[in-house]
């Protein structure tokens, strides 16, 4: 009889420890995400270059990858420990606006959308703290965060939900994969550590990553693309990207349909619609095409620059 108690409660923990089944998640993303569990904080902290909030660089991308023109954007920014922030339309979750609303809500001179989140009831995946309140707790989900430390470093990695209840940020949102770790790549690990599918990594899709620079110089990479066109970049690509960009440390934020872009309340990219020059002179609209006006999908939080 012992035996089979034993045999019974051995199943039973097996069940327990099954991924989550991707199908059940409904989000902007492909894949699952790994079971929340007592998982240790892993995360690397780099010290932002101090001075005023200034655009070192914008590079605008057109760059031959993988059969296609890759375009986008690429800046590098100082000052940038006190001038980013992570916003939820009307400061909660959930929740979702365009982008451009939240960013004109709080007077963002660049913007873009941030974390994954639920498409159908509008809640946020994983943790957010904008300003230093905690507008998110960690959800069932293990996730590479970036943000901003309360004592103003650079953070990139995993954090777990007493280090985050701790006030251990002033800015936090929470991405999917750790791409680059220590100046190489950490696309691998990170996806066994958050259960990433490869159909994920391998998806021709816009992207967004997030990071800094060995000069403390914050580093924002936008690729445009249309998903259902395969118009875009994977993640193996997109994470030599960043790596040739300088990027010490790199998050991917949510992509696909939510990419979008705000420089002074203009377009620069908004999934394959709406691509300006975005270098400070606005470009007219051609109100002839019918692409004219950029789509924009409401999503539950941005990153802002001010």
């Amino acid at each position: 009889m012992k035996y089979i108690i034993v045999i019974a409660l051995a199943l039973v923990i097996a069940s327990a420890e099954e991924p989550f089944n991707e199908n059940l998640i409904t989000g902007s993303f492909a894949g699952s995400y790994a079971p929340i569990r007592d998982f240790e904080s892993d995360y690397a902290t780099g010290t932002p270059k101090d001075g005023p909030f200034t655009i070192v660089n914008h590079k605008v991308l057109k760059e031959p990858l993988i059969g296609q023109t890759i375009t986008g954007h690429a800046l590098w920014m100082s000052g940038a420990g006190e001038a980013y922030h992570t916003y939820c339309p009307k400061d909660k979750c959930p929740g979702t606006a365009d982008t451009s609303v939240t960013a004109s809500a709080h007077d963002c001179k660049l913007a873009t959308n941030a974390g994954f989140f639920d498409m159908t009831h509008g809640n946020c995946i994983g943790p957010i703290v904008s300003d230093g309140d905690i507008i998110n707790s960690p959800s069932s989900s293990q996730g590479a965060i970036f943000g901003i430390t309360a004592d103003g470093l650079f953070a990139a990695g995993y954090a777990n939900a007493s280090v985050i209840a701790k006030g251990t940020f002033k800015q936090l949102v929470q991405g999917r994969g750790w791409l680059v770790h220590n100046g190489q790549s950490y696309l691998d690990k990170s996806a066994n550590i958050e259960g990433i599918s490869k159909s994920f990594i391998n998806l021709i899709a816009p992207r967004l990553a997030i990071g800094w620079d060995n000069e403390g110089q914050l580093i924002l990479v936008i690729v445009d693309g249309i998903e259902a066109q395969k118009k875009g970049i994977d993640l193996v690509t997109f994470t030599d990207m960043l790596i040739k960009f300088g990027c010490v440390e790199a998050v991917n934020l949510d992509g696909g349909g939510s990419v979008t872009f705000v420089w002074d309340g203009h377009f620069c990219e908004a999934s394959g619609r709406g691509q300006e020059k975005c270098d400070g002179n606005p470009t007219e609209w051609d109100e002839a095409d019918p692409y004219y006006k950029p789509y924009e999908r409401p999503v539950t939080s941005i990153t802002c620059f001010k």
